[in-house]
């Protein structure tokens, strides 16, 4: 009798054909057929290879290492539709190719698949998908055939979607699981100390752009005297810092003796940049995942953010003031109406709260189901409630966002989702029996909690650097969860 083959290593083929499939589409709507076709090759070698590491978390490991280029990173591509040299941000190909190889990796092993649909993450993950989607469908009858590349956008969302799974499944071990985390830290304090030479050298946009000339060709805000490094933008920067400044944090406060140094010095320089990006929401979200972190892991951190607190208006009295200006105090700038208030505020909250109302009004006009992923510009331009489109994608606030494309029916999934990634957080840190476990799951708890918070004031939670390092970090919990 002969033996059984040995199936144990297997890749299969067709799955991760097709991931590659979904790259390369979202790729050909990016540039166009013509251009698409050599990169969708190139990537397809890149992803393959990719997906044959024997350790996945190596994987995680270069697409988090590439976020640190944030918008600054480019690549040169000739795009032949048009005849044009454009630019490829360096992070979206490798989270392209990292993450369609990820969901390949995902997909290589049976044990996964079998414990999908017995995920809470996974049931409400695939249940949002198919509200939007059935949303997607119903708009394309009111705004027509071109809204449907919004399924391509969920593509890319699922195709980050696999770094959770993979994170699930590579961290084998607590130290493997903290070792990956501390990965998280060090790139993100990597671009925070490149954001604060940024800050001392080119203080505001208009200096990088005379420096860098060929950054022109991307939209930017006329930032002045922020830190937004290499990303090119204080608030979804600011977004990334709030997420990771718990989880430094609680290995500074909680994890093993030999790493605390390191993690304090990380933490201080998180804690730096976050205020010197003079984000609102990056603070809001920030003292809330501190909080979560004192609550759990640290009494004492409690007595300390209360104490910064009250020394706030002393030490960073810009960022005290641009609360202050916003909420009322700036008795000059453009009136703002909200319900039976009214209150002058300044021309940058002035716009976000506008953008807010815009989004509450989408969704008064396609309650159930909304108005179709990623058609929020055609809806706006339907409406008269924008001039031009291009700019029309977001409402500074991911949950308005998904509220006004989703519907009350995805809002309510979607809120679900983020519970059980809270929830998986919560059971990891009752069944951590070590410091690395108990300073992740704390972290990791913390660090979701800020990202809600700093959601509410961006679109953090649809950004793909952001996204791809919480749904690693929720990953790496989930996997000690079970």
């Amino acid at each position: 009798m002969q033996p059984e083959p040995d199936t144990t290593s297997a890749r299969p083929t067709a799955p991760l054909l097709a991931t590659l499939a979904v790259g390369a589409l979202l790729v050909a709507a990016a540039l166009g057929p013509a251009s698409a076709l050599p990169l969708a090759v190139a990537g397809f070698a890149l992803a393959a290879g990719f997906a044959a590491l024997p350790r996945p978390a190596n994987a995680l490991r270069l697409a988090l290492l590439a976020t640190a280029g944030g918008a600054a990173a480019r690549l040169p591509l000739y795009r032949f539709s048009s005849a044009k040299l454009v630019s490829l941000r360096l992070d979206e190909v490798a989270l392209l190719a990292v993450g369609v190889a990820g969901l390949g990796a995902a997909l290589a092993s049976p044990k996964p698949l079998v414990r999908l649909p017995r995920s809470a993450v996974s049931r409400a993950a695939a249940a949002w998908v198919v509200v939007a989607l059935a949303g997607l469908g119903l708009s394309m009858s009111e705004y027509g055939a071109g809204v449907a590349t919004g399924a391509l956008y969920l593509a890319r969302w699922l195709a980050l979607l696999a770094a959770f799974y993979v994170a699930r499944a590579a961290g084998g071990s607590p130290a493997e699981r903290a070792s990956v985390a501390w990965w998280v830290v060090a790139v993100t304090a990597s671009v925070g100390v490149v954001g604060l030479a940024q800050l001392v050298a080119l203080p505001d946009m208009h200096d990088v752009l005379a420096a860098f000339p060929s950054l022109r060709t991307f939209p930017t805000d006329p930032h002045q005297g922020r830190l937004f490094s290499t990303w090119l933008d204080p608030n979804l920067l600011g977004a990334q810092l709030a997420l990771v400044l718990p989880l430094a944090a609680a290995f500074a406060l909680a994890g093993p003796r030999e790493g605390r140094f390191a993690a304090g010095l990380a933490t201080l320089v998180l804690s730096a940049c976050a205020l010197l990006t003079y984000s609102r929401g990056t603070l809001l979200g920030g003292f809330v995942g501190l909080v979560v972190v004192g609550a759990l892991a640290a009494p004492a951190l409690l007595a300390v953010l209360a104490g910064a607190a009250a020394m706030l208006p002393v030490l960073v009295p810009e960022l005290t003031g641009r609360f202050a200006s916003a909420f009322g105090g700036h008795g000059t700038g453009p009136l703002v109406t909200l319900g039976p208030i009214s209150f002058h505020t300044e021309p940058s909250a002035y716009y976000r709260y506008q953008s807010w109302m815009t989004a509450v009004k989408v969704f008064e006009a396609h309650p159930a189901l909304g108005v179709g992923y990623n058609a929020l510009g055609p809806a706006l331009e339907r409406a008269h409630l924008v001039q031009d489109t291009s700019d029309a994608f977001g409402v500074d606030s991911t949950l308005l966002l998904i509220l006004a494309t989703t519907g009350v029916v995805g809002f309510a999934l979607y809120l679900r989702l983020q519970l059980a990634l809270l929830a998986a957080a919560r059971r990891a840190w009752r069944g951590a029996a070590t410091d690395d476990a108990r300073a992740l799951a704390a972290g990791t708890l913390g660090g979701l909690c800020a990202l809600l918070v700093a959601s509410a004031f961006t679109n953090a939670l649809v950004y793909p650097p952001i996204l791809l390092t919480a749904w690693t970090l929720a990953g790496l919990v989930a996997g000690a969860a079970e």
